[in-house]
Formats: C-alpha cells, sequence, structure tokens
C-alpha cells in the first residue's frame, strides 16, 4: 500500500492508495479539529455520496494495522464543508469559517464562469474580510455618533421642556 503525506489547511494529512485512488482516514481529522467520530462516522453513513465513496481499508499505524474508514481524497472538501463550525475546537473554528468561506466562493465561482481559480478566490476573500473590518469600524463610530445624539436630543428636549413651562408661567402671572 503506497502512503503519502498531503498538506491540507496547515495540517499534514497520511493518504493511503487503494484501488489506484488517494484515500484519507476520516477519524484522525476528526480527533484533529475537535469533533466527535461517531457523529461524523453516521453523517458519512447517511449521505449517499459519501457513503458510496467510503471504504473500510486497513491502514498501517504505530500499533499495527488498524481498519478505518476513509473516504476519497477528492471528497474531503465536501465532507468537511459540511461539518458545523461551532463544533470544532475553538482553536481551529476561525481556519474552519476561512475554509467554507472559501468553498462557498469557489462553488459560486465555478457555477458563474465554469471555473474555480484559488488564487481570485483568497484574493477576494481577503479584500471582503478588508470591507468587513472597514464596515466594523464606520458601524463603531456611527454607533458612537448615534449614542451622542440620542444625548443631545434628549438635553434639547429638556431645555425646550423648561423652555415652555417658563412661558407657561410667565404668562400665567398676574
Amino acid at each position: 500500500m503506497k502512503v503519502l503525506k498531503v498538506e491540507f489547511l496547515g495540517a499534514i494529512l497520511t493518504v493511503f492508495e487503494y484501488n489506484g485512488k488517494p484515500y484519507v482516514p476520516a477519524k484522525p481529522i476528526c480527533e484533529n479539529i475537535g469533533i466527535d467520530w461517531e457523529g461524523q462516522r453516521q453523517r458519512i453513513q447517511r449521505d449517499d455520496v459519501l457513503a458510496e465513496g467510503a471504504f473500510i481499508i486497513q491502514v498501517p499505524s504505530n500499533g499495527g494495522n488498524q481498519e478505518m474508514v476513509c473516504l476519497p481524497l477528492h471528497y474531503l472538501n465536501g465532507w468537511l464543508f459540511g461539518i458545523n463550525t461551532k463544533k470544532v475546537r475553538p482553536a481551529i473554528r476561525d481556519k474552519m469559517l476561512r475554509y467554507k468561506k472559501e468553498c462557498y466562493e469557489a462553488l459560486w465561482q465555478y457555477w458563474e464562469t465554469g471555473i474555480a481559480n484559488r488564487e481570485d478566490i483568497k484574493k477576494k476573500l481577503a479584500e471582503l474580510a478588508e470591507f468587513e473590518q472597514q464596515s466594523k469600524q464606520q458601524g463603531t463610530q456611527g454607533s458612537l455618533l448615534m449614542h451622542k445624539r440620542k444625548k443631545e436630543k434628549k438635553e434639547i428636549e429638556l431645555k425646550k421642556m423648561n423652555l415652555v413651562q417658563r412661558d407657561l408661567f410667565e404668562s400665567l402671572e398676574i
């Protein structure tokens, strides 16, 4: 069995060749990102596409060969794309969110142009992140200005009431 190491989202994955195609064990990935393996195993079985592509493969490990549920490497993106990011380890959550955003952008770009260029997607995501940061800053400034306006409005209303009351009392004086 041919064993390969592949870099994916900053982590090194072990990939095994099975029937001439690359497969990746799903359980170690679940353990790495901090999600429940049993829940993901059931999810793989329920998903028509993942279940059809998954195989139980004898893979080498420190303790000898072990049977593991493995997915075709080209299904890895789709499987990870469906993971609820609220369930992953907090330390990896931002990376998973960025990854999922990149997947959404790639799907959109593919359906719009027929081509998904990763560098274009990364560039667009960086532009969106910068725009979001600017928008947050403007929102914070706007919030501060709105708070100031409410305070000023209250002061103006109080001064008006005082003036109206003074005018009323002065008009009542005999």
